[in-house]
């Protein structure tokens, strides 16, 4: 019996039935994939805490290198105006 046929036979019965296999269906399926879910969640560690102190770092050098980057902007712009002043 395929899906299709097994839907088709479902949908032909009364619908108390069809809401006690909903129910039992939605029983079983719920803490499946709730259980998948934690499963696969990153929980924090103290190898993780290690890891954002070496990850964070690079941000803080990409944040000085603009930083610097901006402040020479400005720089040159302050000199392009005196000269045209």
């Amino acid at each position: 019996m395929s899906l299709l046929e097994r839907i088709e036979e479902l949908q032909k019965k009364p619908e108390a039935h069809r809401r006690r296999i909903l129910i039992i269906t939605m029983a079983v399926m719920i803490p499946v994939i709730l259980g998948a879910w934690l499963v696969t969640l990153d929980l924090p560690s103290t190898q993780d805490k290690e890891k954002k102190v070496e990850i964070q770092a690079p941000f803080a050098l990409v944040f000085e290198s603009f930083s610097e980057t901006y402040s020479v902007f400005k720089g040159k712009l302050s000199n392009l105006k005196s000269i045209t002043n």
